[in-house]
């Protein structure tokens, strides 16, 4: 009972994460993720690429990384979740991609309502992206434990 109520706790601080990122103003996220790719691109600055790279793609970059990781650590809390009920692996894996996706799109949603940001479907597929990573991640790693269990 104490780990589902530990869960639940950790998915509802990062869903609340998730919405207060997604609800700064335009400029103030801009300049945040900005500062990111300055530091990151001094970092790349001697090393030569085939493409040019510029501080403004690099920050494009660094958004969605942003989202795909935010909902790939979304779906593993949920996944940590929902191991801890008695389901099986296909309803398991089928409420961990609709939970983060109904609120990936809600959270795109709000950001119509948010100065200088927009909803974008492209930023859900973005996020399904990260939904996705998270359910192959726990997969291998579950057939991994069943593999080790059944040598021992």
């Amino acid at each position: 009972m104490l780990k589902k109520l530990f869960y639940i706790f950790l998915i509802i601080l990062w869903m609340n994460v998730i919405f207060s990122f997604s609800s700064e103003i335009g400029y103030v996220s801009d300049s945040k993720s900005s500062n990111i790719a300055k530091h990151v691109y001094k970092s790349f600055e001697k090393v030569e690429f085939n493409a040019p790279l510029n501080v403004k793609d690099l920050n494009y970059i660094i958004r969605k990384i942003g989202h795909v990781t935010e909902y790939f650590i979304l779906t593993i809390l949920i996944l940590g979740f929902l191991n801890t009920l008695n389901l099986r692996d296909k309803y398991k894996y089928l409420i961990a991609i609709i939970i983060p996706s109904i609120y990936a799109c809600i959270d795109e949603y709000n950001q119509i309502f948010i100065s200088g940001r927009d909803g974008s479907i492209k930023d859900v597929a973005i996020d399904i992206i990260g939904i996705l990573g998270g359910i192959l991640v726990n997969l291998c790693i579950n057939k991994l434990r069943k593999e080790l269990y059944s040598r021992m």
